[in-house]
């Protein structure tokens, strides 16, 4: 640009090549891997710098490098609602260390006609959980929790499938006419 500005080229700048420098910018960037990888097994561990953000199709959240390994950005999904029920709420996907974490706060209304919580078997409500948000292998996560039913609480355990995603209950003390409009809250951490 010498010609043009009448400036001074910098030292040991290579020539001005219009439709090379376009081609090389072309193929950086053209890269897909550049912006995102399938699975967190995909994340390169070298040629990465501090910041540098990658999106995990398989997990639909961002990973940063931190200067020393991955990290995930976390991400809120939406809570299903099975047939009979309303449920709302939050679920947050992210990392702790090399662990996935799933932080959830879920409301489960019930919709549908009036049922039985037994306190002899367990009554699934159905899958709740998006696949994002559930881990490969482990087990179910049991809570304690109430549920609210005709002007009363009553204690209820729940059973938050990891694997399945897949949410049970189950009455604590006695059986419990579950009606239109009960509900209970699911609230916890899980690892894996």
């Amino acid at each position: 640009m010498a010609d043009v500005t009448g400036g001074t080229p910098p030292t040991n700048a290579s020539p001005f090549d219009v439709a090379g420098d376009i081609k090389a910018v072309y193929d950086h960037f053209g890269d897909p891997s550049m912006f995102s990888v399938s699975t967190p097994s995909s994340l390169p561990v070298s040629d990465n710098w501090t910041g540098r953000r990658l999106w995990v199709a398989d997990e639909s959240t961002f990973y940063i490098w931190s200067g020393s390994g991955w990290v995930g950005d976390g991400n809120v999904v939406s809570p299903l609602s099975p047939s009979g029920y309303s449920v709302t709420g939050g679920i947050e996907v992210g990392r702790a260390g090399t662990l996935k974490k799933v932080t959830y706060s879920l409301l489960v209304t019930r919709t549908g006609a009036d049922t039985t919580i037994s306190d002899g078997s367990w009554l699934s409500i159905g899958t709740v959980i998006p696949t994002v948000a559930r881990f490969g292998s482990g087990s179910s996560k049991y809570v304690t929790s109430e549920c609210w039913n005709s002007a009363q609480w009553e204690p209820v355990a729940v059973s938050l499938g990891l694997v399945s995603g897949g949410l049970s209950v189950r009455a604590s003390v006695a059986a419990i006419a579950f009606s239109t409009s009960g509900y209970f809250m699911v609230d916890g951490v899980a690892y894996g």
